[in-house]
C-alpha cells in the first residue's frame, strides 16, 4: 500500500511491482476498496483503466494500526521460519 501513497497506480502495475497475478491484485484491491483504505477512479490520461490511491482520510487510521505491526526484521517475526517454539 505504500507504494500509492506516493501515486495512483493501475492494478496491472501493482501486480508487476508485488510479482503476483492481475487477478490476484485486482482481488486484494477491491477489498481493500470495499474496507475504505483505498479509493479507485478512472484513469486521467485515457479514461478507459481503474487506477487505485490511498484514502487520504484513512492515513491516520492506516498510520495507527502499523504503529502497532511488529516488522520482519523482529524476531518474533520469524518465529514460523526459524524452528522455534511459538513465542506464547
Amino acid at each position: 500500500m505504500g507504494m500509492l501513497v506516493a501515486r495512483a497506480m493501475r492494478s496491472s502495475e501493482i501486480a508487476n511491482e508485488i510479482g503476483r497475478s492481475r487477478a490476484t491484485a485486482t482481488y486484494h484491491l477491491r477489498l481493500l476498496s470495499r474496507a475504505g483504505l483505498l479509493r479507485r477512479t478512472w484513469s486521467r490520461v485515457d479514461y478507459r483503466g481503474r487506477v487505485y490511491y490511498v484514502n487520504p482520510r484513512m492515513l491516520p487510521t492506516i498510520s495507527v494500526w502499523l504503529i502497532g505491526v511488529e516488522l520482519p526484521s523482529t524476531k518474533r517475526a520469524h518465529w514460523m521460519t526459524d524452528d522455534l517454539e511459538p513465542p506464547y
